[in-house]
């Protein structure tokens, strides 16, 4: 939990400012598209950006996996840690 707790943040910060939302809004069980308003171009800029901020990669695949901030998250920890 405690890497989760680290990992949150930059992604809420990232998905926050690229997307003109209140870091607030912004939570662990938030759905990207119905609570966020993200599309897919939205989805795909945001794994560009964390791919940026943490030096991985990911695959087309597991972007289209993301479906919560939280599968963002998990997926940042599973892949750094």
């Amino acid at each position: 939990m405690a890497r989760k707790s680290r990992v949150f943040p930059i992604i809420r910060g990232i998905i926050a400012m690229a997307n003109g939302l209140d870091e607030e809004e912004v939570l662990l069980e938030s759905k990207l598209r119905d609570d966020l308003g993200l599309d897919s171009i939205d989805i795909a800029e945001l794994a560009v950006k964390v791919e940026k901020e943490f030096a991985i990669s990911i695959k087309d695949e597991t972007i289209n996996d993301f479906a919560t901030v939280e599968n963002v998250v998990d997926y940042v920890v599973k892949v750094v840690w």
